[in-house]
């Protein structure tokens, strides 16, 4: 690795980062309108078939404890709130979307994303406790908090490793 050649000039030349899938970024831009209501996120959420198993299983789990078991996303969105079905397709958008990178001994991406969770729990936890009137911007922070590693990894993969490993008694 070039050391003297500026990071941002290699951020410049990257052309292999992967791109939010086109559901999510409609979804956060309808749920960032003052007239968006319950049947348009749902709607959206529904024409990503994985998207929406994937945030069905997410609120019938035991997290979220719902005496009983949510069967569409329009009910899903009605008990849950427009803002965390965004931030959990994020999650589940984000997370697919760097499932597939190449898989690397220096970087555990399993442990990357339950420690994102963790933060992302933990940011809501306080954020509720602060009274903080925005606990899903607060999980959606903690979430991401760590995203530029992920980036880095998934742009210098060998290189960032080998400074991870070089770098850890320091």
């Amino acid at each position: 690795m070039d050391y003297n050649k500026p990071v941002f000039q290699k951020f410049a030349t990257i052309s292999q980062l992967p791109s939010l899938p086109g559901v999510l970024l409609k979804l956060i831009q309808t749920c960032n309108q003052d007239t968006s209501n319950m049947t348009d996120v749902s709607g959206i959420v529904e024409t990503d078939p994985s998207l929406s198993s994937r945030i069905l299983r997410l609120v019938n789990s035991a997290q979220y404890a719902i005496p009983f078991k949510v069967e569409n996303m329009h009910q899903a969105v009605k008990l849950i709130g427009m803002s965390t079905i965004k931030n959990l397709a994020l999650c589940a958008s984000i997370h697919e979307v760097f499932r597939n990178t190449r898989k690397d001994a220096g970087f555990d991406l399993k442990a990357f994303w339950w420690h994102s969770l963790l933060c992302g729990l933990l940011a809501k936890r306080l954020a509720e406790t602060s009274r903080y009137e925005k606990p899903e911007e607060a999980f959606l922070c903690g979430l991401l908090h760590d995203i530029g590693k992920l980036v880095l990894w998934t742009c210098f993969g060998d290189n960032y490793t080998q400074i991870i490993s070089d770098s850890k008694n320091q």
